[in-house]
């Protein structure tokens, strides 16, 4: 099971108060690895459209920076299950997010 992505770290963009657009970097490269715009009609920057959910400011933010924090867990989860294979929780529930970001 092999990452398959822009490899190294990621790093987020604009997550600061009243900052609009959110991004995801690579951190060597500045390769944009997602972009968020708002479907918040409240946001006058945002790419609104008839969407059920609205996605608010606070909520881009937070899923900027777990999108960010990626690669850094996968690395964890791949190491977890190979220093504890005899833990069944983790060798199971490691196996199972390793293959989510991988497969």
């Amino acid at each position: 099971m092999e990452f398959k992505g822009t490899k190294g770290k990621w790093w987020a963009c604009c997550t600061g108060e009243g900052k609009k657009s959110h991004f995801v970097f690579a951190v060597n490269s500045e390769q944009v690895i997602c972009a968020m715009s708002s479907n918040d009609p409240n946001d006058e920057y945002g790419n609104y459209t008839n969407l059920e959910e609205i996605t608010t400011l606070s909520q881009r933010q937070a899923n900027a920076k777990l999108i960010a924090a990626a690669p850094e867990l996968l690395e964890f989860a791949i190491e977890m299950v190979r220093r504890y294979p005899n833990s069944p929780w983790i060798a199971e529930q490691g196996t199972e997010a390793i293959k989510k970001a991988t497969e």
